[in-house]
C-alpha cells in the first residue's frame, strides 16, 4: 500500500469578529508644523503608536523583535512598554530602581506596532519627556519642541539558501488591522489538503509532506491565535 504522511495543524483562536481600524488621522502638532501618526480608536478611547510618538517628539528608543516590548529613553529614565500589557516599566538611570506603573487598559498590538492608551499614558510620558504635551484635542496633542516626521528605515535581508529538510518549514502569524493572518511555509506545492473549524479550533491537515513540528511549535502566538501545535503521522 501506499504510504501518506499527513501533517496536522492545530490552531487555538478566540474569535472572527475581532478587528480594529487604523487611521492616521491622530495629529502631533507644534507651530504651523503637524505631523500625523497611527492612531486607533477602541470604545471613544485614542490609542496612538509609541513608536511613532517618539519618532514624532525626537524621543530615543528600542524596540525588541522578537518581544514586540518599546523602550522609550529619556533622560534620568526608561520607559518600558509591552504590548497587550498594562504594566509601564520605569526605570532610573541614577540609581537603578525599578517602578511598575499600572494603568486601567492594556497596550494592544497591530501589525507589530505598539498602541497605547492616550488618556492614560499621555501624563507618563510628559512628565519623563519634561516638556509640556497639551491635548488639544480628541486627536490632537500639541507640543513646544521641533517635531520629526517619522521616516520607516528600511532594512536588507540577505538571502540564505535553505537547508532543512522538511517540506514545511513553518507558519506565521500577522496581526492585521482587518484580521489574522496565518501563512504556511513550504517549499513544495501541496495540493491535498483539508482544514476545518469546531469549538475555537482551526485544523488543517496537508497530505504528502513532512512538517518541522518543533519550529511550528515554537512560533509565537499572535492576534486571535493563542496555541500552535503540529504533529506527523503515516497513513496506509
Amino acid at each position: 500500500m501506499m504510504k501518506i504522511k499527513l501533517i496536522y495543524l492545530f490552531l487555538v483562536i478566540l474569535s472572527f469578529t475581532a478587528t480594529a481600524q487604523i487611521s492616521n488621522n491622530f495629529e502631533v502638532k507644534s507651530g504651523d508644523a503637524t505631523v500625523y501618526i497611527p492612531v486607533y480608536e477602541r470604545q471613544g478611547l485614542p490609542y496612538i503608536s509609541v513608536k511613532h510618538l517618539a519618532d514624532a517628539l525626537r524621543i530615543n528608543y528600542y524596540v525588541n523583535e522578537i518581544t514586540g516590548k518599546v523602550e522609550l529613553k529619556f533622560d534620568d529614565y526608561n520607559l518600558t512598554i509591552t504590548p497587550k500589557n498594562p504594566f509601564f516599566i520605569i526605570d532610573s538611570k541614577k540609581d537603578s530602581k525599578k517602578e511598575i506603573d499600572q494603568l486601567p487598559t492594556s497596550t494592544y498590538q497591530f501589525d507589530g506596532i505598539v498602541f497605547i492608551p492616550l488618556d492614560y499614558s499621555l501624563p507618563l510620558i510628559e512628565k519623563f519627556y519634561d516638556k509640556k504635551l497639551t491635548r488639544s484635542g480628541n486627536l490632537q496633542i500639541t507640543t513646544n519642541d521641533i517635531l520629526t516626521v517619522p521616516v520607516e528605515e528600511k532594512k536588507i535581508v540577505e538571502d540564505k539558501p535553505s537547508v532543512s529538510n522538511f517540506d514545511i518549514t513553518g507558519i506565521s502569524i500577522d496581526q492585521k488591522a482587518n484580521g489574522t493572518l496565518i501563512r504556511i511555509n513550504s517549499k513544495i506545492k501541496i495540493s491535498d489538503f483539508s482544514s476545518s473549524y469546531n469549538s475555537g479550533i482551526i485544523s488543517v491537515i496537508l497530505r504528502n509532506a513532512k512538517s518541522d513540528v518543533e519550529a511550528i511549535k515554537n512560533t509565537p502566538a499572535a492576534g486571535l491565535i493563542k496555541e500552535i501545535t503540529a504533529r506527523n503521522t503515516d497513513v496506509y
